[in-house]
């Protein structure tokens, strides 16, 4: 996920074998905004940097879910993006990328891509709010990432500690698609949820109460 109003850009993440976002000699597999709000996903295949880039402008200051993915089992090496569930056309044919190397995963900065096609911007900090990031061990399908978009979750802004009585509550307006968390009567969030249906019996589980630390109250 992504929130920004930039029109500078910035990397959202990128693999560097290097301790910091600046010295790496070996970095791949970048995801970045582009200084007109556009994401650039892109991988070197050992001759040149390809990417992909997203067909709309995302630096309208709402949160965004982003999936890209690499498959160079697929079309002979394929990109894909998903953004918000909806995919991007893919890149097929662009050979083979590393697939197995020792590096650390920067967030929110990179080693930059200055001078290949669609990383042309000299940027490299991310201004903008990122959340929730996830490496997966296998590529995921435009089902998958539709699906984690989805599960947007809205947050209480209230840590809920240990012993003590709290009122909380979640109401839908099934007019506005919206769904509101209250702590105490005081509203902490409000998400659309387009997608949602509302049903008469809802299963809940209730969980053993931890024995130390604070307690952050999810709705899903």
């Amino acid at each position: 996920w992504f929130k920004t109003a930039s029109v500078t850009g910035g990397y959202l993440l990128g693999f560097g074998n290097g301790t910091t976002d600046t010295a790496s000699a070996n970095h791949d597999r970048k995801l970045a905004m582009n200084s007109n709000g556009k994401i650039v996903f892109g991988i070197y295949n050992g001759a040149a940097v390809v990417s992909i880039v997203s067909t709309a402008a995302y630096n309208d200051g709402a949160w965004h879910h982003v999936v890209s993915t690499y498959n160079y089992l697929v079309a002979g090496g394929t990109l894909a993006m998903y953004i918000d569930g909806v995919a991007m056309t893919p890149v097929t044919g662009i050979g083979t990328a590393q697939t197995s190397y020792s590096a650390y995963l920067f967030v929110g900065s990179a080693q930059s891509w200055n001078g290949y096609p669609n990383f042309s911007q000299s940027y490299s900090n991310f201004n903008g709010s990122i959340d929730e990031v996830a490496v997966y061990n296998s590529v995921l399908t435009q089902a998958q990432a539709a699906a984690r978009a989805k599960a947007r979750a809205c947050r209480s802004m209230t840590v809920l500690t240990n012993y003590k009585f709290y009122d909380v509550a979640v109401t839908y307006n099934t007019s506005t698609k919206t769904g509101t968390l209250y702590v105490n009567g005081v509203s902490q969030c409000t998400q659309t949820y387009p997608s949602a249906t509302v049903s008469s019996s809802v299963p809940f589980t209730f969980g053993a109460r931890p024995s130390a630390g604070p307690v952050y109250s999810n709705f899903w």
